[in-house]
């Protein structure tokens, strides 16, 4: 069962793919940081897009780039990065790993991202303990940055997990007491 809030809200076909093209022409001539720059933008775009592939392949040539120039924030933003991409595209072992590998080092003031969207892979998951547990880690570090629209993104992650584990609740206790058929995913 996926739950839609955890996604972001697909961008803008046509002014994201002008944006990704013009990035990647940008990119042939770019080096250095700049370089890296483009290829995390190149990354957000096509994630947003929905082209979870190329998502992937910019990311991870972010992290390439990013180790090559000793750039320990850039390192932990664009694997958060490839762990959005990684769980959206279903490799869920793998996003998993991203976020553990970034709450592994010093924080480079990206844990917040990493416990929440960590959160949200548990959510979907139905691991509701787990997922709590990371919400709360986000929402502690949040709260000490004092970045407002963070504090309500974790809020409303917090919020709408609890939403969905009453629903969840009531469609298994409907279940449990045969006043709804429940439905089967089809082999």
């Amino acid at each position: 069962m996926t739950a839609e809030f955890l996604r972001d809200p697909p961008l803008e076909p046509g002014i994201a793919q002008a944006a990704y093209a013009e990035a990647l022409r940008r990119l042939d001539s770019a080096s250095g940081h700049q370089r890296l720059g483009l290829l995390g933008k190149l990354g957000t775009l096509a994630r947003g897009l929905r082209d979870y592939d190329a998502a992937n392949r910019h990311f991870r040539a972010a992290i390439a780039m990013a180790e090559y120039l000793a750039d320990p924030v850039r390192i932990t933003a664009n694997q958060v990065r490839l762990g959005v991409v990684l769980h959206h595209s279903g490799e869920l072992e793998a996003a998993i790993a991203c976020f553990e590998a970034v709450l592994a080092v010093p924080d480079q003031g990206y844990h917040d991202f990493a416990w929440q969207h960590l959160g949200k892979l548990w959510v979907e998951l139905g691991r509701d303990a787990e997922a709590s547990a990371c919400f709360s880690q986000a929402l502690a570090l949040r709260q000490a940055k004092g970045d407002q629209s963070l504090l309500a993104s974790t809020t409303q992650a917090i919020d709408e997990h609890a939403q969905w584990r009453q629903n969840r609740a009531e469609v298994n206790q409907e279940a449990a007491s045969g006043d709804v058929p429940v439905q089967r995913k089809k082999s």
